[in-house]
């Protein structure tokens, strides 16, 4: 068998190609441009599965693991475009598709095994894992099953089954492209035919069974998909009833929340609710009502609970409903969003957010990039520019104004408000107060009070302005469309026409230091000043793309992007460029870094992706003793460049002088190659020894939870008898000892113990 090593391979990728980028979700990525195609859930943990058009051969698994509140995505499964899955708890499960496609999970995700059988078996449509060792798997080349976990399997028939589902360990049933239905009471050791249409309804989109007596089909009839079938049976499927219905198109995909309460669901966004046992059925949801610009196709449906129910379909549609379908939320994906800017916070280097123009367009992170959530609001107008100046003030910028969150965007305040001919396509701050915020007809304005306030500055020209960056509170630039590059040394006061490089249009202008500037064009243009923009010189990357920006990650890596997913690299400032080739990129529009070197970037279809350096961890003990005033640089740690922090997100520097306090946790990490690594968390412990019973203890002790060594000082006597006793009272140790003595106690186990010296008791404690 093959294993898909996933996580091994990731980390390998990124240890060798530091030009790393990866999903650490699919925000309607280039995934928005492909499909969901089922969705499962084990109490509080899911997975939902599918594949991306753009790059069809790559299946996609999502997970999560908190009822869905937020989702990660699992690595890609190359060549395996999945369809179906099944899971018998949070960490096994089986996942099926096209090509051959059967893969395994026992550790939540984290690896894959292919479970692929020898020859071509084409596609696989459904899967029902009985147990950790009965499967059963349906497709083109018929019905098979599995008692050994995936290892063998076998084939029962070759009729190609559209749906399998147990109810129990010993009932089940599967429709075939046929219209006929089968049902094993044995565990699938033999099945027997119970019906077979004999109506022009085709029910082989999908059935499903609340229990082993009541079940619904659905499907279409006629010949015509744009009209609803459902059927239902009370006798275990054996005769089917009509029931009448407003579905205007196929249904696929259905989940019995109880006998009475049914959701069901289809193609054109449709969603089909009963809380009557289908004697009515309301359409909670059509085409008209999904927020798309064009119809969504609604895949698969599952629940964790009568009222928590999900939804997954096409362009990574994902919607939750917690009042058993009467209402949907979305969640996480979908619209084929553009996102236009990715910032990280001034402040505090883990928390980020990515912004967009249509209907999902704000998304925050709190750890630089590993999980993402949608903001509860969504900001007015199209978004095309972001500024997050703390953990508590973001600003957007859009075709209607200039907002602001106080609350990680829970709500949105208007603090400009744009003229209808005008949009604002740039924010830059050089600070806590003073930004600019630049635009189309030559709109340029300024703040210096974080925001809350604008006032408009003279640019001198009606073109579009797409850029702007100061290298002080005095010191400015501005590129724009038609060879537009403004300079100004007061400030914004007054704008002059900066010497430009050639008559191309700019999208961006950047500087490392007061001297080295970039401006970033069309037609894959890319120039660099060294005197502060008195003089540009053209610098050649390879490329004639439309490119979009450039960002340093540190002094000496920079990265220039662009359209057609154009990325290329320099690890030497800048003097020399190389194409870096990531699968699965569209149109990147913004990219910014942390000082750890996080990277994040976001374009068309949704897309955010994340690049991370890679550096180990430093090493050393989790726990280590330390004497009173100690610090930080008396713990042993190895490693290179370490730095102290306060807290794991590494937000709270600490000098390596700082003295050691007791029960606190300490966080060290290494930089290597402009690369600091993830923290070490180390638990300071002082070495003290304990006194009990309020004795006038005549004799000393002292131990050493580093050495593991106890040094006892008899003050009057030559020669006494000492133990020493455990929690229970048994005694671990029992000798005599002079005047001065050391006894090793290495031997023993964490925990708290007791010294007798004749009549006298001391409290040891052991880390």
């Amino acid at each position: 068998m093959k294993i898909y090593l996933l996580s091994i391979l990731l980390v390998f990728n990124l240890l060798s190609n530091a030009q790393s980028w990866v999903n650490p979700i699919d925000i309607g990525g280039n995934y928005s441009n492909g499909i969901l195609t089922d969705i499962k859930f084990k109490n509080q943990t899911g997975y939902a599965t599918g594949y991306n058009q753009v790059n069809p051969s790559s299946g996609q698994i999502l997970k999560t693991v908190d009822n869905g509140k937020n989702w990660i995505s699992l690595a890609s499964i190359i060549g395996k475009r999945l369809r179906r899955l099944d899971f018998i708890d949070e960490n096994t499960g089986w996942i099926v598709g096209e090509n051959d496609a059967i893969i395994k999970t026992t550790d939540g995700g984290n690896n894959w095994i292919d479970q692929s059988m020898t020859g071509n078996i084409g596609t696989m449509y459904a899967i029902s894992a009985v147990d950790n060792q009965k499967v059963f798997i349906g497709g083109d080349s018929g019905l098979f099953k599995t008692i050994d976990g995936g290892n063998t399997w076998t084939r029962i028939n070759k009729q190609i089954p559209a749906r399998i589902q147990f109810v129990n360990l010993n009932t089940g049933f599967y429709l075939n492209n046929a219209n006929e239905m089968y049902k094993t009471s044995d565990g699938g050791t033999t099945w027997l035919k119970i019906y077979s249409s004999s109506i022009s309804v085709r029910f082989s989109h999908g059935f499903n069974f609340y229990n082993d007596s009541i079940g619904w089909m659905y499907g279409y009839k006629n010949g015509d998909i744009s009209i609803g079938a459902i059927f239902k049976t009370t006798n275990g499927g054996i005769t089917w009833t009509e029931q009448s219905n407003n579905a205007n198109t196929y249904l696929t995909s259905g989940y019995a929340a109880s006998k009475d309460t049914v959701v069901l669901i289809g193609d054109l966004g449709i969603i089909m609710q009963t809380n009557n046992g289908g004697n009515t059925w309301t359409r909670i949801q059509g085409a008209s009502s999904l927020g798309f610009s064009d119809p969504t196709y609604l895949a698969s449906i599952h629940g964790t609970t009568a009222n928590n129910i999900w939804i997954v379909g096409d362009r990574s549609y994902m919607r939750q409903s917690t009042d058993a379908g009467a209402s949907w939320q979305n969640k996480v994906i979908g619209a084929k969003e553009t996102m236009l800017s990715a910032q990280f916070c001034k402040t505090d280097k883990n928390k980020v957010c990515v912004t967009g123009l249509s209907t999902f367009k704000f998304f925050l992170s709190n750890d630089a990039g590993k999980n993402w959530t949608m903001a509860a609001t969504q900001p007015p107008g199209r978004i095309f520019s972001s500024a997050y100046l703390n953990p508590n003030l973001i600003l957007v910028s859009s075709d209607s104004g200039i907002y602001l969150s106080s609350d990680q965007g829970s709500s949105w305040v208007k603090k400009f408000t744009m003229t209808p001919v005008n949009e604002i396509y740039n924010l830059h701050f050089f600070d806590a107060t003073n930004g600019w915020a630049v635009g189309n007809k030559g709109l340029i304005l300024k703040t210096n009070d974080g925001g809350n306030s604008w006032t408009n500055q003279n640019s001198g020209t009606t073109k579009y302005l797409n850029s702007v960056f100061f290298t002080s509170t005095s010191n400015g630039f501005i590129v724009g469309d038609s060879n537009i590059v403004l300079k100004t040394t007061n400030g914004g006061s007054t704008w002059t026409m900066n010497p430009t490089p050639t008559n191309l249009y700019f999208n961006d202008v950047y500087f490392t230091s007061s001297s080295n500037g970039w401006i970033i064009g069309s037609d894959g243009k890319v120039f660099k000043t060294t005197d502060g923009g008195s003089n540009w010189t053209t610098v050649s990357i390879g490329t004639n793309e439309f490119l979009h920006g450039i960002r340093f990650k540190n002094s000496t890596e920079a990265w220039i992007y662009g359209n057609n997913g154009t990325l290329y690299n320099s690890t030497d400032g800048g003097n020399t460029w190389t194409k870096v080739v990531n699968p699965n990129i569209n149109d990147i529009y913004c990219m910014n870094f942390n000082s750890d070197g996080t990277g994040v970037l976001s374009g068309t279809y949704g897309q955010i992706k994340v690049f991370r350096c890679a550096t180990n961890t430093p090493t050393g003990a989790s726990t280590q003793n330390f004497n009173q005033g100690d610090k930080l640089s008396n713990l042993t740690v190895t490693g290179t460049n370490i730095k102290w922090y306060a807290n794991a997100n590494k937000t709270s520097l600490l000098p390596s002088s700082t003295i050691l306090v007791d029960n606190t946790t300490y966080y060290a990490t290494q930089t290597a190659n402009n690369c600091e690594s993830e923290a070490l968390a180390i638990l300071a412990k002082k070495s003290t020894v304990g006194i009990s019973n309020n004795l006038a203890l005549s004799n000393s002790y002292f131990y050493s939870n580093q050495t593991k060594e106890l040094i006892v000082k008899l003050k009057n006597q030559l020669e006494s008898n000492i133990k020493i006793l455990d929690i229970n009272g048994r005694a671990v140790y029992s000798n005599k000892i002079s005047s001065e003595t050391r006894i090793n106690l290495s031997y023993l186990n964490q925990g708290n113990y007791f010294v007798l010296i004749e009549e006298e008791v001391y409290k040891l404690n052991i880390y």
